[in-house]
């Protein structure tokens, strides 16, 4: 990720900056990904690097921003119903035993 953080050091980062900036989207996002987005915004040629990349990330293959957010609204609601039918067949399971 030197290169990476050679990038963002040229657009006015410091070095610490840029270290910190990369190590965190490491440990967010593959090797890969962070690569990518990278690339991305040196082809772009981004005004602002950092934040460049972080909308490439948060948009990216493993995001969970994906979703809009009626989906994801829908998909918290219909993961608490199969996490309360989960309770209640315990609980009959439960019952049964005693």
């Amino acid at each position: 990720m030197e290169e990476g953080q050679a990038y963002l050091i040229a657009f006015g980062s410091s070095e610490t900056q840029a270290r910190a900036i990369t190590n965190e989207w490491l440990k967010a996002y593959p090797a890969k990904q962070v690569r990518d987005a990278i690339g991305q915004a040196q082809i772009g040629a981004a005004g602002s690097p950092p934040a460049y990349i972080a909308k490439v990330l948060r948009n990216g293959q493993y995001s969970n921003l994906k979703q809009f957010p009626i989906d994801r609204a829908q998909s918290r609601k219909e993961a608490e119903l199969a996490e309360i039918e989960r309770i209640r067949a315990e609980r009959a399971a439960l019952r049964e035993e005693a």
